[in-house]
């Protein structure tokens, strides 16, 4: 038989294997739109942001800071340095400064959603083994260096080959082939042997949380001050959840569409910082109540990194503060817990102000004040757990001083009976009502007085959206975007394909498997489902807990179908765990016994005094443990007898059910199973990853540039929407204004480098009022606007998604300002295709319209006196009109009453 520690090695590097092969999926499939494309942005906002790249390459982050950009909402300008989440700019000018001097901002651009793609599956992953690990360790025995000699004694007692004969199921049930050399033997079981079993695994442990491969039931062993403790240890399927939960992440196509290359936004970067900040926070919540001070640190930093890069870290934010406040409802407080959300909320929200664009919004937005909140009752459970240990040890001194308590009295308080520990001491009742009941006073008082003076900011419009149908959001701007709609059921499985089956199996699993990490997964996939299925945007924040729960079930479905096609594997994981746990302490319990035969002389031996009181004293605390070790073993076989009970119905079922499993028949029909289900697997995973693949070729074409077929059917790519753009930097003036749709914006200043009256920011609601107002009135009327704001005209044509198109959004959302343009008519229905595909006579005679199909409509034809076509590109996507008559007094007095720029505004 092979040895079982080196098929769970051998396994370890095969899981390894996977994992480096999901990371370099995660490189490859977003790739793909940089290989057929070139270093390409895409999309529309990508543009603003390699735009802030560039600015902040070239001029510094003061600069940047203060950057009050006049190319941008002409005639107002924008602000820039307080509008802008500038993580993901100055990661990539890091990037550029120390990793890749040689690299252009643009190929930075294009390649940081790919690096941070990758990054992101590898945290997911992470986050994954984090709450899946589930190490619960049992105390089986704790004793002095003397015991500890009296128990190997006993445990060799009839065996003269321990070796060859292991009898207390460990792990490691195979000798060396090393044993078997002479000299060789007494040197490998005196050097090698403790480095591996004593240094190199229980460092391993304690490093990751768990052994690694197949082990299921291992013994740790740790010595402290002369006392050594071993730990019973049933490990969980955490590297199997890691790994599946990596391949789902490297190539699910919910990730897929924000991190592909060349989609330089802000979520490309994000995700990675939200995984990160929740892994960080999970691993500080790891162990009994012993605090971890610098993974609670981390998740202060990587919250930071999380806040510089996106505004959705209000979810990151409440979320964690969520998942604090039930574990102390859960009755889970702790100092740990403590420890991890106060280093947390303080180190984060401190560093968050510093982010130009947040300010102090962390303590003064609604949305914001739940953490904030439940930082304040964690102070205060701490202020009263301080009050009340000040208290037992005043209570403590008093005793000792008294001198009135006697043995008897001793071993009554420390027998608690159930009763005693359900009542409610009356210090504990005390100190909490006058400590949160001063607390809640002083608070009410403070928020009155500074609500009165308008401290506290409104919800956002876009949070409010998330709790009503987008429909009656009353924004039409916000109605308008696609990606704001709720999400289908469609949406779902076009995002996340097989997940959608496998997710909600791990999640009903983490009900089975809960921890202080774990259950933090729970909030998590309720969250983002929610928000998610009220807009379809969201969808993205399903990727990684999608993943996660896909990867906990399939882990587990695949360590069971490993263990049933392994001998070794199958003996230990078959038993019982709880009768193999139970034979385990009896036999320590009997051994205990034994050895205080042994041990009681050598200790009464040394005589009275003070050293004699000593060892009396931990010998009674030897007993305490050892009846501890007792009651536990008693409630196990307990437990097993509930199982057998013989007044249940269910009894006889599930003893013909156990009995058929443990035949040899049972034992082959669980293999065939296994088998079954392996591949199962591996079709379910093969079809998962051609559907990825298929899907990122579509997500990778950027929007600037449109694959097409000719009609002989030549594939080509239409590069129409660059070249109008190249056209507008080279032909014109510097200061030229284009009026062109929002959407556009972006790419016109990133591209064409020349200014813009709106872009994608959206942040003044009447100014694209405005904007609508003079592309859908008359020609006339359009013109008398349009000379006063621009030179020129921008018109995406060619049908499809074009202008045309969206000209009816673009009616409603200058309706809802100017309320004239379609009078008893919210939707104006007024303005768009009639049932016959004709427009109807108000487009007709709008701006967009007669420049969109003049010369292409019969009896369309643009007034030549206002409006002159320069520019018609290749495949007729972009049509460019020139201004005339434009106002050069609006123009100059523009330039001439500019109050914020150089940094005045800041």
């Amino acid at each position: 038989m092979i040895p079982f520690y080196l098929v769970s090695a051998v396994y370890a590097v095969g899981l390894g294997n996977v994992l480096y092969f999901a990371l370099s999926q995660a490189y490859s499939i977003r790739m793909v739109a940089i290989e057929e494309y070139g270093r390409v942005v895409h999309e529309f906002d990508p543009y603003f942001n390699y735009r802030a790249t560039e600015y902040l390459w070239q001029h510094g982050w003061y600069s940047f800071r203060t950057w009050f950009d006049h190319e941008s909402w002409y005639p107002l300008g924008r602000p820039v340095g307080t509008t802008i989440y500038p993580g993901m700019q100055v990661t990539s000018v890091l990037i550029k400064k120390y990793l890749l001097p040689e690299w252009s901002i643009n190929d930075i651009c294009c390649f940081v959603p790919v690096w941070f793609g990758v990054l992101a599956t590898l945290a997911t992953a992470l986050l994954a083994y984090e709450c899946s690990v589930g190490v619960h360790t049992t105390k089986k025995k704790s004793t002095t260096t003397t015991s500890v000699v009296v128990v190997e004694e006993e445990e060799g007692a009839g065996n003269s080959n321990k070796t060859n004969n292991n009898t207390n199921n460990d792990p490691q049930e195979f000798s060396s082939i090393l044993n078997s050399i002479p000299i060789v033997k007494q040197i490998y079981q005196a050097t090698i042997v403790p480095l591996w079993k004593n240094f190199i695994v229980n460092k391993w442990i304690e490093l990751t949380g768990a052994p690694y491969g197949l082990m299921g039931v291992y013994e740790q062993t740790t010595t402290n001050n002369g006392s050594t403790t071993t730990t019973t240890v049933n490990s969980t399927p955490a590297l199997e959840a890691a790994v599946i939960t990596a391949l789902c992440m490297s190539m699910v196509p919910a990730h897929l569409m924000r991190s592909v290359g060349g989609g330089y936004d802000n979520e490309s970067v994000a995700v990675f910082a939200m995984t990160f900040t929740f892994y960080c926070w999970t691993r500080s919540l790891r162990g009994n109540d012993t605090p971890n001070y610098v993974w609670s640190v981390l998740s202060g930093l990587a919250y930071f990194n999380m806040v510089a890069a996106w505004g959705g870290y209000v979810f990151v934010l409440n979320l964690i503060g969520v998942h604090a406040s039930v574990l102390v409802l859960m009755g889970r407080y702790s100092k740990k817990l403590y420890v991890s959300y106060t280093l947390f909320y303080s180190i984060g929200t401190v560093l968050a102000i510093q982010v130009p664009v947040v300010g102090w919004t962390p303590l003064k937005s609604l949305e914001q004040m739940g953490p904030l909140l439940a930082f304040g009752i964690f102070q205060l459970l701490e202020l009263c757990q301080v009050i009340l240990r000040a208290k037992k040890r005043t209570n403590k001194n008093n005793n000792k001083k008294n001198g009135s308590t006697n043995k008897s009295n001793k071993k009554s308080n420390n027998k608690k009976t159930f009763m005693n520990s359900i009542i409610i001491d009356n210090d504990w009742l005390m100190v909490h009502l006058q400590v949160f009941g001063t607390a809640a006073a002083l608070a009410l008082v403070i928020a009155f007085v500074l609500n009165g003076r308008g401290y506290f900011g409104p919800i956002s419009s876009r949070v409010r959206g998330l709790f009503v149908k987008h429909t009656k959001t009353g924004n039409p701007l916000v109605d308008s975007v696609a990606e704001h709609q709720p999400a289908s059921n469609k949406a779902y499985f076009q995002y996340l394909h097989h997940i959608c089956l496998l997710a909600p199996v791990g999640y009903a699993t983490i009900f089975f498997h809960l921890g202080d990490a774990s259950s933090f997964l729970l909030g998590w996939g309720a969250a983002t489902y929610f928000f998610s299925s009220k807009m379809v945007r969201l969808v993205l924040l399903l990727a990684p807990i999608g993943s996660i729960c896909g990867g906990i079930a399939a882990g587990r479905l695949l360590r069971w179908c490993i263990i049933q096609l392994w001998d070794a594997a199958a003996k230990s994981e078959d038993d019982d765990a709880s009768t193999t746990t139970t034979k385990k302490k009896a036999g320590g319990v009997q051994k205990t016994k034994a050895k205080k035969i042994v041990a009681k002389p050598t200790k009464t031996k040394k005589g009275g005094g003070k050293g004699s009181k000593n060892n009396l004293k931990k010998q009674a605390e030897q007993e305490e443990e050892d009846d501890d070790d007792i009651f536990e073993s008693a409630e196990l076989l307990s437990d097993k007898n509930k199982y057998y009970n013989p007044n249940n119905p269910l009894t006889p079922a599930r003893k013909a059910i156990d009995t058929l499993l443990s035949s040899n028949e049972g034992i082959m029909l669980k293999r065939t199973f296994a088998v079954l289900l392996l591949l199962l697997g591996y079709v379910t995973a093969h079809s998962f990853k051609d559907y990825s693949w298929r899907l990122s070729k579509e997500l990778s074409h950027p929007s600037i540039i449109v694959p097409a077929r000719t009609r002989q059917g030549q594939v080509i790519k239409v590069d129409d929407y660059r070249q109008a753009y190249w056209w507008l930097r080279d032909n014109t003036p510097q200061d030229s204004r284009i009026l062109a749709w929002w959407d556009y914006g972006y790419q016109i200043a990133g591209i064409a480098n020349r200014t813009t009256i709106a872009d994608g920011n959206t942040w003044n609601h009447e100014h694209i009022a405005l904007l609508g107002r003079t592309l859908t009135s008359n020609l006339k009327e359009g013109h008398r606007i349009a000379r006063h704001l621009a030179d020129y005209v921008l018109i995406w044509t060619g049908g499809g998604g074009d202008d045309v198109a969206k000209s009816p959004h673009m009616r409603r959302i200058a309706n809802s300002v100017y309320r004239f343009l379609c009078p008893n008519d919210p939707t104006c229905r007024s303005f768009g295709i009639d049932q016959t595909g004709r427009p109807t006579p108000m487009m007709e005679q709008s701006l967009l319209f007669q420049l969109h199909s003049t010369g292409l409509v019969p009896g369309v034809e643009a007034d030549k006196n206002r409006f002159k076509l320069v520019k018609q590109t290749k495949n007729g996507k972009v049509r460019i009109f020139k201004i005339l008559s434009v106002s050069h007094e609006s123009k100059r007095w523009v330039s001439e009453n500019r109050v914020c720029d150089d940094g005045g505004w800041f």
